[in-house]
């Protein structure tokens, strides 16, 4: 009688103190310091299926700079460069320290070409897309291969880097 009596409680005190919980969690959930463990802080953009999460490079000191300098990539997938106007950018591995893949998008959000791994002992040769670009994401060696990515797939952006 006592173990059935205490199930009760039991059961009582779960279906009441979770629901509670949860209204709790919805409701100061910009305020929660372990949220940044269970939502991405970074943007997410798609290349078909494949969400990536990405910083984003989208000033001229912020594209210049790019991944050089870092050890890794760290916490993200890659770095997004997003430029005003389409253009043949160019990319160099000066001051890199590990390989990477270079996926061109073009305005029409379309990957036009996928250079792989892309080692820093290239530089200073310059890697440039066959037509003209306004998105460039950077990502650690052999993602494009692990994933699949080709040329032609289409890419979603966050809407607010689509107008930059």
């Amino acid at each position: 009688m006592v173990n059935h009596s205490i199930q009760k409680i039991q059961i009582i005190f779960i279906s009441i103190i979770i629901p509670i919980a949860l209204v709790y969690v919805y409701i100061n959930r910009d305020h929660i310091p372990f949220r940044e463990f269970f939502i991405p802080s970074s943007p997410i953009m798609n290349i078909g299926d494949i969400p990536l999460h990405v910083e984003i490079a989208n000033t001229e000191s912020e594209r210049t700079k790019g991944l050089s300098g870092r050890d890794v990539l760290d916490k993200v997938d890659g770095l997004l460069f997003v430029f005003p106007d389409p253009g043949y950018y160019s990319i160099w591995m000066k001051d890199m320290r590990f390989p990477i893949d270079i996926i061109w998008i073009d305005e029409n959000l379309k990957v036009v070409r996928i250079d792989k791994n892309i080692s820093p002992d290239t530089y200073p040769q310059s890697f440039r897309p066959p037509k003209p670009v306004k998105y460039i994401v950077e990502t650690n060696v052999h993602f494009s291969d692990t994933f699949s990515l080709h040329e032609g797939q289409s890419v979603i952006l966050p809407s607010k880097y689509l107008e930059d």
